[in-house]
């Protein structure tokens, strides 16, 4: 006896509902790890530091916001088929917001941490790199 086939409408629909999820749990994961690393106390590490540079904590908080705007990117672009203009700026202000959010909660909760205006600006730029080149690599679907 053959078997019948599932609905291929069905199925379409199940992997379509799962592909934002594939890109949801890094972008909170993310958004989570720049939380810690940026109010946890980093004395530790920097005793067994190999890479000690001047400037090498403004490259990681461009990377850090850098990552954080493409993941949220991937994700808005993966739940509705296009990466629309107003949900890149939309992602840019919120980095921008949460980054601040960061820096005003090291200078006020942390004992070990302290606000820095250029972290702030590192944060920005990272965040608008990022939204550059997605607006660069997908500026067709943003504006049909």
């Amino acid at each position: 006896m053959l078997a019948r086939r599932p609905n291929c409408w069905m199925q379409i629909s199940i992997r379509s509902s799962s592909v934002p999820k594939k890109f949801l749990l890094p972008a909170v994961g993310w958004t989570g790890f720049i939380l810690v690393m940026c109010l946890a106390s980093m004395a530790a590490l920097e005793k067994v530091d190999p890479l000690d540079f001047d400037g090498k904590d403004k490259i990681l908080h461009f990377v850090f916001y850098f990552i954080f705007t493409a993941l949220w990117a991937m994700y808005s672009r993966s739940r509705k088929g296009v990466l629309a203009l107003k949900n890149l700026l939309g992602i840019f202000f919120l980095a921008v917001a949460y980054g601040s959010l960061i820096e005003i909660l090291q200078a006020t909760v942390t004992t070990t941490r302290s606000a820095d205006f250029f972290d702030a600006v590192a944060n920005t730029l990272g965040s608008a790199a990022a939204a550059v080149t997605f607006g660069i690599f997908y500026r067709k679907e943003m504006f049909k």
